[in-house]
C-alpha cells in the first residue's frame, strides 16, 4: 500500500469516527473566506466544543458512507468544511448563522442532525430558538405566575380586613 492511500484512509478513518458520535454536522462552503476570519469561526466555535473540518469531499463521502449518512452530495459541492459538534445543535447553528450574517462568503448549505438530513431553513430555523437558559427562564417563570397571582389573589381580603379594622379602630379614637 502506498504511503499516500494509507494517509488518506487513516484521515477517513479519523472524520468517520468524529462523525459517528456526532449529534449535529453543518457543512458550509468556504469560498472567499480569509483564513483570518477561518480563525475567528474556530475560536467561536471552540468555545461550544465543536470541531471544525476541513477535508476532500471524496474522503468526506467515504466515511458518510461508513457511518450510513446517506443523500449528502448536494452538500459537498465545493469547497466544504464541517462543523461537528456532540451537543447542541442549536448552539452551532445560532454561531453559524450569525457568522455568515457577519461575513458573506459564509455559506451555509445544509446539515445532518441525529442522522437525519436538514436544510439551510431547518438550520435557521434552529438558530432562532431562544438559548436553554432563556427557555429555563421562561419555564421558571410560567410556573411561578400562577403561584404569584394565587397569593394574591388569597392575600387581597385579609389585607381589606385588616384596613377596615385600622380604619375603625382611627374612627374610636
Amino acid at each position: 500500500m502506498a504511503l499516500g492511500h494509507y494517509i488518506k484512509e487513516q484521515m477517513v478513518k479519523a472524520f468517520e469516527k468524529k462523525v459517528s458520535r456526532s449529534h449535529t454536522i453543518i457543512f458550509c462552503g468556504t469560498q472567499g473566506l480569509k483564513a483570518g476570519e477561518m480563525d475567528e469561526l474556530r475560536a467561536e466555535m471552540g468555545k461550544e466544543k465543536v470541531n471544525l473540518f476541513l477535508i476532500k469531499k471524496t474522503l468526506a463521502s467515504r466515511a458518510f458512507k461508513k457511518t450510513k449518512i446517506d443523500d449528502i452530495t448536494a452538500f459537498l459541492d465545493g469547497d466544504t468544511f464541517y462543523a461537528i459538534g456532540r451537543d447542541d445543535p442549536l448552539a452551532i447553528s445560532k454561531i453559524l448563522v450569525n457568522f455568515a450574517r457577519k461575513h458573506e462568503a459564509l455559506k451555509i448549505k445544509g446539515g445532518v442532525v441525529d442522522k437525519k438530513i436538514i436544510d439551510v431553513n431547518e438550520i435557521r430555523r434552529y438558530a432562532s430558538i431562544p438559548s436553554r437558559e432563556v427557555l429555563i427562564q421562561q419555564l421558571i417563570f410560567g410556573i411561578r405566575a400562577p403561584m404569584t397571582n394565587l397569593v394574591s389573589v388569597l392575600r387581597g381580603p385579609l389585607h381589606k380586613l385588616i384596613l377596615t379594622l385600622q380604619a375603625i379602630e382611627r374612627g374610636k379614637k
